[in-house]
């Protein structure tokens, strides 16, 4: 994913590899410090990016989401539609990547 990719083409990018169950190309999306990602954890059939991000700050943005997952293992996630929520961090090469992601009403 170049430097030049906006915030929403990594979300949807990372979106894409996880409904391909494909952790490689969606952990290169994330920084190394970030929490929340769900590859590994349950499989994403579908996705839907909702409208109008947040920026609390012009280095930082968040999306929600409606996720329909097969849920996970220990019930944290449940099947069917969720709502989570991914933050995205630019970065110093100007960058955008995934800082973290959560669940959320």
């Amino acid at each position: 994913m170049p430097p030049s990719a906006d915030a929403s083409t990594v979300l949807r990018t990372y979106l894409e590899a996880l409904r391909a169950g494909d952790c490689d190309a969606a952990a290169v999306l994330w920084t190394s410090s970030g929490n929340g990602d769900l590859c590994r954890f349950t499989h994403v059939r579908g996705y839907d990016i909702h409208p109008d991000p947040t920026t609390p700050r012009a280095t930082e943005i968040e999306f929600a989401t409606t996720l329909t997952t097969d849920g996970t293992e220990d019930g944290t996630v449940r099947p069917g539609d969720v709502t989570w929520f991914f933050v995205l961090d630019r970065q110093p090469d100007g960058a955008w990547r995934i800082s973290g992601g959560g669940g959320g009403p």
